[in-house]
């Protein structure tokens, strides 16, 4: 058996095994867990190993420096069974338990399933110390060459671009040793010149796939979520820059999430549960906007939450992330960092019920303030649009109107009144009795067919947005009269939750 064995040739043989062999091989008899010992690097060595297996870590994620492809993508529902190493905390969380950077930064990246870097060892030695990783002196051989690497590395996922260094794409492979990695021994500035830009691309991924597929995750050591930073003080508030939050109220950017409208990005579900239901739009479109999600602490109850959670606006324009001022600031100074449930703690439902029906008030009416301007936009246009196209007696008439109607120009007050429903109306009905009456008089005119297209498109479009500016203003009036649903909808779901 191999326990008679000396234990000089048992430990030759444990430094080959797996981290996950090292400590199932501890577990198994007393006399291994005497020789081995395991410490808590060798517990991380097997936690690294354990989120990199599909039944613990789920899907691997993929990510492309060159243009920041993922893959899965941020939207897919495989992100919900992915699991990432803590190895300060010895835990496999979620994705929202960590910064964007943890996760997709090279050396902190899960490896390329199958590839060199995926394949762990134990770094296990039978001694009563440890020596760390040696570290590269500036100026060797060893230096020079990761350097190097990591100036090839740029150079591929940037597109051939290289900082200080003056030429073309092709004229830079002349400073960088493409020759050292495999299968790209023969290639020269010439060979580069000839490939179009489809082969460039592809040359380039080439090139960052072989690099990382030694590199990635090295450091992966060192990663750790957002909770055991916070305790370590590495989300201290110096080391914040804008919008970061606070020492004691940290906010940490996550990944992005599609919303059709703000509204829909702060109260996720909640149109939904209303009474007034949406009207139906015609071809509904699929897209919406990306929004980051950040995940904050609530100073009261230590847990990590949604910034919604926290009656807080989370912005994104293009590719700055923002976190703009709470909509409706409770007055105390505690009251900023508690999530809903410790508000209602601390101060009661009626307290969260007027800050949500404010806040949600505030979102809805920058809504209703959109739809106002579509329709004031499609009916100052349409007053002198294709006029050209009606009679000479008709397009008189219309001119006429025209004089007798001021062009909306709401200016800071986009609000819909009545009277201006009535008009829009009465216009269209006059703008129809003249287009028909055109075509009594001159029946073949092809002009008269385009301008009851044009009608049509108008009556549609205006429809469409009207419907949909009377079902907000239904939402408002009843969360206005019950603003104990937002209360409900805040405590009945998992402050955590992106969706």
């Amino acid at each position: 058996m191999f326990i008679d064995f000396p234990n000089e040739i048992q430990c030759q043989v444990i430094r080959l095994l797996d981290p996950i062999g090292l400590i199932s091989l501890s577990q198994s008899s007393r006399h291994f867990r005497r020789l081995i010992n395991p410490q808590k690097k060798n517990l991380v060595e097997r936690l690294l190993q354990l989120e990199l297996s599909n039944e613990h870590g789920g899907p691997t994620l993929i990510f492309r420096s060159r243009d920041s492809k993922l893959e899965p993508g941020w939207q897919d529902e495989a992100w919900e069974s992915m699991r990432w190493a803590c190895t300060d905390c010895l835990r496999l969380l979620s994705h929202k338990c960590f910064d964007n950077q943890s996760l997709l930064r090279l050396g902190y990246r899960k490896p390329l399933p199958n590839s060199d870097a995926a394949r762990m060892i134990t770094t296990w030695e039978h001694r009563l110390y440890w020596r760390p990783q040696h570290r590269l002196m500036r100026g060797s051989e060893e230096y020079r060459l990761e350097k190097s690497r990591r100036e090839l590395y740029f150079f591929a996922v940037t597109k051939g671009v290289m900082c200080d260094v003056e030429g073309d794409t092709a004229e830079h492979l002349d400073n960088l040793n493409v020759s050292d990695l495999v299968g790209f021994e023969r290639l020269f500035e010439k060979d580069f010149r000839d490939m179009d830009n489809d082969e460039q691309l592809e040359l380039f991924d080439r090139i960052a796939l072989l690099i990382e597929n030694d590199d990635c995750g090295k450091k992966r050591y060192l990663r750790k979520c957002n909770e055991c930073r916070f305790r370590k003080g590495f989300l201290s508030y110096t080391r914040f820059a804008g919008d970061r939050g606070s020492q004691n109220f940290p906010v940490v950017p996550s990944r992005r999430v599609s919303f059709a409208t703000e509204l829909d990005r702060h109260f996720p579900g909640f149109l939904s549960a209303l009474k007034s239901k949406e009207p139906p739009v015609e071809n509904p479109s699929v897209s919406g906007y990306l929004y980051s999600m950040y995940m904050a602490r609530c100073s009261k109850c230590e847990r990590w939450q949604e910034i919604r959670s926290f009656r807080t606006e989370g912005l994104c324009t293009g590719w700055r992330h923002g976190i703009c001022r709470e909509t409706e600031l409770l007055g105390q100074d505690y009251d900023k960092g508690y999530c809903n449930r410790c508000l209602v703690d601390t101060r009661g439902r009626g307290k969260l019920a007027e800050s949500l029906k404010t806040w949600f008030v505030t979102l809805l009416n920058k809504r209703v303030t959109g739809l106002s301007s579509q329709l004031y936009h499609q009916f100052n246009s349409h007053l002198f649009a294709r006029v050209c196209r009606l009679p000479q007696i008709e397009a008189g008439e219309w001119r006429v109107l025209v004089e007798q109607t001021l062009s909306f120009n709401p200016g800071n007050n986009l609000g819909l009144l009545r009277k201006d429903l009535d008009l829009i109306h009465t216009r269209r009905r006059q703008w129809k009795d003249l287009v028909d009456k055109a075509k009594e008089i001159d029946a073949e005119n092809s002009h008269h067919r385009f301008l009851d297209g044009v009608y049509d498109e108008w009556v549609r479009q205006s429809d469409a947005i009207e419907s949909k500016w009377r079902w907000l203003l239904g939402f408002r009036e009843e969360i206005e009269d019950n603003a104990e649903l937002l209360v409900d909808w805040a405590l009945g779901r998992d402050g955590a939750a992106f969706m």
